[in-house]
């Protein structure tokens, strides 16, 4: 008999779900964009303006595709999302490489990436859920992740080497390859959703967003996941920026050897998230979430501990961070009462995330300009602070039971 969470070759139908994460996370454009960018004529200022466009679309059309991917199907958000990526990199390498050009881009690809965001992740819980093999999210959904990233990575070392044979074009032509994989990947994924059940109406795409609004607001379960993955983000992130820096600031080397140790470290990241699925019986729910102040306690030390201690305290940062992103997307998950819902709520969930990992990277980047350690150390101090609050609200005598009293919605 196989433990809980282990993926056998019963699992083999989950193989859309990886295929996509591969062809999907292959943008060998991502590493060398502002590179790219400066080289088509581009000043500094119109690049930061192509970067903040894409996230304000991301931003605005994050709740909105989630509700559509609950009312007509999540395959159907993740075959729109790589639709309008393919449609953006094509676009790209017909037209004149100008500022208007790369706008259009930008916007297009946040559309297909907030398309994307949240519906693949309420795809693969609920067909587990609906196939009897629930616990073995916390596995599957590690390797789905792991070899996302795995693959970014690949992407990353590929993209030097393409743009020296082929130039610009090339490097997107190779993207808009692996999107086209991940499109038929897509489309083999089961279809949840599409069709209401029998004498069911489908329901409208107001109702769809005030009803998971309403569960996230009555769910005190949903309320403190909101919140705790905002701040799970937060640190997660914060370290991940500047890795490459904290590097070269405790080990000080060659600048290839300083990408030569970045790279290991986002391969081990990788790592964390393939292999967490074996990690679930470390955790018990709630209370073993205090163990997730390894994160913000790792960016603390990797700021202040010298040389290789502190590269040490960044290692188990990042290797933290992988297992405890995997297992927290089980705990979000079943603490979403109404499937119907699912998309719709994780999206909000990522715009949470988005908003409060804005403003404490704009308020470390101000704190830096008077010490980068300082600032960096100050910033974990701050998430340890957050992170115990918010767990002693959530462990308040008679709260989860009211908690589980209210967390309940029908469709």
């Amino acid at each position: 008999m196989n433990p809980p969470g282990r993926v056998t070759s019963n699992d083999r139908d989950t193989w859309p779900f990886y295929a996509f994460a591969l062809a999907g996370s292959f943008l060998p454009y991502l590493a060398i964009l502002p590179y790219l960018y400066l080289n088509c004529g581009l000043s500094v200022a119109e690049i930061t303006w192509l970067t903040a466009a894409g996230n304000v679309a991301i931003t605005l059309l994050e709740v909105p595709t989630g509700a559509l991917a609950d009312r007509y199907g999540r395959r159907m958000s993740l075959v729109t999302g790589m639709v309008l990526v393919m449609a953006g990199l094509g676009l790209t390498m017909i037209l004149p490489k100008t500022f208007l050009t790369f706008l259009v881009w930008v916007i297009i690809h946040a559309s297909g990436v907030a398309f994307v965001s949240g519906a693949d992740q309420a795809l693969l819980y609920d067909y587990l859920a609906a196939t009897g093999r629930k616990e073995k999210f916390h596995a599957i959904t590690g390797r789905y992740s792991g070899l996302g990233r795995a693959c970014g990575f690949v992407a990353t070392v590929a993209a030097g080497p393409l743009l020296v044979w082929g130039g610009f074009n090339l490097v997107l032509a190779v993207a808009l390859g692996a999107q086209a994989v991940a499109f038929v990947a897509a489309l083999r994924m089961p279809a949840m959703g599409e069709t209401p059940a029998r004498g069911r109406r489908r329901p409208p795409y107001r109702e769809v967003v005030s009803q998971a609004w309403r569960e996230m607001r009555l769910g005190r379960d949903l309320l403190f996941c909101l919140v705790f993955s905002a701040l799970l983000l937060t640190a997660a992130g914060l370290a991940w920026e500047y890795r490459s820096l904290l590097v070269e600031v405790k080990v000080p080397a060659h600048p290839e050897a300083v990408s030569a140790v970045t790279a290991v470290l986002t391969l081990l990241f990788s790592l964390s998230m393939f292999l967490a699925g074996y990690t679930k019986r470390l955790f018990a729910r709630d209370r073993a979430l205090v163990s997730y102040l390894v994160m913000p306690l790792g960016i603390i030390g990797a700021a202040l501990l010298p040389g290789p201690w502190g590269l040490a305290a960044l290692v188990v940062y990042i290797a933290g961070g992988g297992v405890f992103n995997v297992h927290f997307r089980v705990v979000l998950n079943e603490a979403i009462r109404t499937p119907e819902l699912r998309a719709t709520i994780l999206s909000t969930i990522n715009l949470a995330d988005r908003g409060v990992y804005t403003l404490f990277a704009l308020g470390f980047g101000a704190a830096a300009t008077f010490g980068f350690t300082w600032a960096l150390a100050a910033s974990g101090a701050l998430l340890v602070v957050l992170y115990l609050l918010i767990l002693a609200v959530r462990w308040v005598p008679g709260q989860r039971a009211s908690s589980r009293g209210q967390s309940g919605g029908t469709w």
